[in-house]
């Protein structure tokens, strides 16, 4: 905590900084405020707010118009095409990076594996350097099936999930 609060007075705020924090009111939600309020404390940051309706939290976001907002949802993508859509400047980050935008253009149509490999990593270096979203925690995606279900292969993360194809077998 003393590098945390020698860089806070670095960048001029020697007795610490006052922020807002939002986050939609379910209770997910509002327990992660309450412990990223509690650990940011412990740094100088003095975390305030209260969760906010799911609209007011989402109108926000897209608006660009909020400090500091505790989200369920991460970056787990298994294609970096997917990661980017989740940090492009049209969405809540406004995130507006060259750099990005040019490596993820890239990326999406190299045909040589090593060298889309290659892109990516620097996509990823240039997306964590740039990025102004935090991981604190990680869930693990469980699947219980059934013998009878047939094609169902469970997706890598929830956001690539497409269920037309499963069926039961009788």
């Amino acid at each position: 905590m003393d590098e945390a609060k020698r860089l806070l007075a670095e960048a001029g705020y020697p007795n610490g900084l006052d922020v807002e924090m939002i986050s939609s009111p379910t209770s997910y939600h509002r327990t992660s405020q309450a412990v990223v309020i509690d650990h940011l404390s412990r740094a100088g940051i003095r975390a305030s707010g209260a969760p906010v309706t799911s609209a007011e939290d989402v109108a926000r976001r897209n608006e660009g118009n909020f400090e500091l907002n505790v989200q369920g949802v991460g970056l787990s993508f298994p294609d970096p095409d997917g990661a980017f859509l989740a940090v492009e400047s049209t969405l809540f980050t406004k995130l507006e990076d060259a750099q990005i935008s040019d490596l993820f253009a890239r990326q999406s149509v190299e045909s040589d594996p090593a060298a889309r490999a290659d892109l990516v990593r620097q996509l990823q270096e240039r997306m964590i350097d740039q990025v102004s979203i935090i991981t604190v925690g990680w869930q693990q995606f469980f699947w219980a099936i059934q013998p009878k279900v047939r094609d169902l292969y469970p997706p890598l993360g929830w956001t690539d999930s497409n269920w037309d194809h499963v069926w039961f077998e009788e």
